[in-house]
């Protein structure tokens, strides 16, 4: 794994961190605020690298998602790397982890990914859920009970399925 970080960016830090193939096991991605608020804003890209060196990272036509967060500590995980089926998958967490300026390694780091490995590892979907309970998933909306598409979801979609 490589990360490299650009402390004199205009507007802030940037970390580029690329993890090549052969990942094989989980791993937490922190963020650590060094210097300014602790709840700064940041933006995660993923995306995939191609020539990559210390200069270039990425094709920008390459980014297949881009989420903007915002640090909850002055010590954050962002989210976790995960070998799965001999790819990588990412899971964005964005939670709080301590007061640290800098990071380290450290016992309570290393049982946190391994409870976040067992959790996230293979998290059962809405679909999967729906489905075990008795609903039958399709992608025909006329003649739906309910309509989980974007462009239809609403904060209490979910619930309203109980009532």
């Amino acid at each position: 794994m490589y990360s490299g970080d650009m402390t004199s960016a205009p507007k802030g830090a940037v970390e580029y961190l690329y993890a090549s193939h052969g990942l094989n096991v989980p791993t937490l991605i922190m963020n650590n605020v060094y210097s300014g608020s602790s709840d700064c804003g940041y933006k995660i890209v993923i995306g995939k690298g191609d020539h990559i060196s210390r200069e270039y990272m990425m094709n920008p036509d390459h980014v297949f998602a881009e989420v903007k967060c915002n640090s909850v500590q002055r010590q954050t995980v962002l989210g976790m790397l995960l070998p799965k089926g001999g790819k990588q998958c990412f899971v964005l967490l964005n939670f709080g982890a301590g007061h640290a300026h800098v990071s380290g390694s450290s016992e309570i780091s290393v049982m946190a990914t391994d409870a976040l490995y067992q959790q996230w590892y293979e998290p059962i979907s809405f679909n999967g859920l729906v489905e075990e309970l008795g609903a039958e998933i399709t992608s025909e909306k006329e003649g739906s009970d309910f309509d989980f598409s974007l462009e239809k979801l609403e904060k209490d979609s979910f619930t309203k399925v109980f009532t």
